[in-house]
């Protein structure tokens, strides 16, 4: 099987929003951080591939993509501001 080059976190965290916004179910920025590390730890033991290109770091309760926690929390405050 030939595998695609890892992703961008947020690409696989689209395809999860996608996914949940079609399901009606609510994510929170943490929860969405958790499922897309599950879904690279996934990818390494299934396929012996990286899902996602970049570092998760160690926090305090959840393994975290900086960039990709930023990037939700300052679209959440962009939404607040306009409704």
């Amino acid at each position: 099987m030939v595998m695609e080059p890892p992703h961008d976190g947020r690409e696989t965290a689209n395809f999860i929003l996608d996914f949940c916004d079609e399901k009606k179910l609510p994510v929170t920025n943490f929860a969405l951080q958790e499922i897309v590390c599950f879904c690279h730890v996934w990818s390494l033991i299934e396929f012996d591939c990286a899902l996602v290109k970049h570092k998760f770091e160690a926090w305090d309760y959840d393994p975290v993509l900086p960039y990709l926690y930023r990037d939700i929390e300052n679209f959440v405050h962009l939404i607040s501001l306009l409704f």
